[in-house]
């Protein structure tokens, strides 16, 4: 999404709102578990502040995932504010952090993408109680008890099964 900034980029205090909706073709390649089938939607703001571009606004996108414990496929819906700054590239040098624009145009590709991705959760679940898949035969055990038997864990590993089960009280 290539964004034509030449009303602002030499005037300082001058505004362009913005309103995109298109696909973002390599989205999906940022997480390889989640796919982004649907246009990302854009709406904000894009202001001129002493030669630095800031654009605020919200982005949205739905996207298709697997459940991380029961792999059902799942479909759900992201939207996030975005506050961020572009410089001139002459002016931000090697720094991978900044944003930049050439000449009159931004590519609003990358500020999109990383909004995005950024706020999907680590673990995408089908819903928040979701008991997974049974480790011995593979049920699913939302839908039913198996009832095979569990063996005992390695009493070795008993300390770092300790960890994980505090750790998932915690999510």
């Amino acid at each position: 999404m290539r964004l034509d900034i030449t009303n602002i980029v030499k005037t300082e205090g001058a505004v362009l709102d913005v309103e995109l909706e298109e696909r973002l073709e390599d989205i999906s390649k940022s997480r390889e578990e989640v796919a982004f089938d649907q246009p990302v939607s854009f709406k904000g703001r894009l202001r001129n502040v002493k030669g630095v571009l800031k654009l605020d606004g919200r982005v949205s996108a739905g996207y298709k995932s697997r459940c991380y414990r029961c792999l059902k496929e799942i479909t759900g819906f992201v939207e996030v504010a975005v506050q961020e700054e572009f410089i001139e590239s002459a002016l931000a040098g090697d720094s991978p952090e900044s944003y930049t624009h050439d000449g009159h145009f931004i590519d609003m590709d990358q500020v999109l993408r990383d909004s995005l991705v950024l706020h999907l959760p680590m673990r995408i679940l089908c819903k928040e109680g979701c008991k997974g898949l049974c480790p011995v035969c593979g049920a699913d055990l939302n839908e039913r008890v198996c009832g095979c038997e569990m063996r005992d864990p390695d009493l070795r590993m008993e300390p770092l099964l300790k960890f994980y089960e505090k750790m998932n009280k915690k999510q």
